[in-house]
């Protein structure tokens, strides 16, 4: 009799089951689509900015995808260098991580615009504002998705 009271309060008070692993997938789906969308947004915007932007329409849709895509590489980089520094695939939202996360965005925007400048890759229009040559709008854009992109994810998994 004990024993089948056990049993009968250990499937009554069994806890829930963790959907903690889902939301990470979700997590990681949402931001992946989000940060594509807001780096296809951006790279769309910032267009005008670049000098010899004179292409064909399938030319320029093409370039809008890749330079996205490669956003998309660097920011996915740096969140998971700091899931690896942290030991944690969806870590913790602090400061610390904020900051190193956005630092790590702009050193891979610094580095990406240097060498793009210095091999002739491509070049600014007059209208580009710039910080000791190099452009503002491509230097924030990654910490801005970036983190635009993490907070969408957030905000949108926690409520699946």
């Amino acid at each position: 009799m004990i024993f089948s009271l056990f049993n009968v309060k250990r499937q009554f008070f069994k806890p829930p089951i963790n959907n903690t692993i889902m939301n990470k997938k979700y997590f990681l789906i949402i931001f992946i689509v989000s940060t594509f969308i807001l780096n296809f947004a951006w790279e769309n915007l910032h267009f005008p900015l670049y000098a010899g932007n004179n292409i064909g329409i399938n030319s320029y849709w093409l370039l809008m995808i890749y330079a996205s895509f490669i956003d998309l590489v660097y920011i996915l980089s740096a969140y998971f260098l700091i899931a690896l520094t942290s030991k944690k695939l969806n870590w913790d939202l602090n400061l610390i991580n904020i900051i190193l996360f956005i630092t790590i965005l702009i050193i891979f925007s610094l580095l990406t615009e240097i060498r793009a400048l210095s091999t002739g890759r491509w070049s600014y229009n007059p209208g580009m504002p710039v910080i000791f040559g190099l452009g503002v709008s491509p230097l924030v854009q990654l910490a801005v998705t970036g983190i635009l992109a993490f907070f969408i994810a957030r905000k949108i998994s926690s409520k699946l």
